[in-house]
């Protein structure tokens, strides 16, 4: 039984990998826009919408609101040294 749940388990965190690694390709893409636009890469007004949604989300799933805010912060740094590589 253990098995069957863990390879459930490893089926969730490869999409989830999959998804982080969609986003950062989006993110990629955000960038050239910004820097068509003369936009800073850091955009603390939607940060602070992200965070909001991202809680909601989160209380609704019933997750550790400090899980919800590490993981949000992992994601937007990883998301920040993506657009500033040349």
């Amino acid at each position: 039984m253990i098995d069957i749940l863990r390879r459930k388990i490893n089926r969730i965190d490869e999409q989830l990998i999959r998804l982080l690694g969609k986003r950062m390709s989006i993110t990629g893409k955000i960038k050239k826009t910004k820097i068509k636009k003369g936009r800073p890469i850091a955009d603390i007004p939607r940060e602070k919408d992200l965070l909001k949604f991202w809680q909601k989300i989160g209380r609704r799933e019933k997750l550790h609101t400090q899980f919800i805010l590490n993981l949000f912060n992992l994601i937007i740094n990883e998301s920040k040294r993506v657009q500033n590589e040349k």
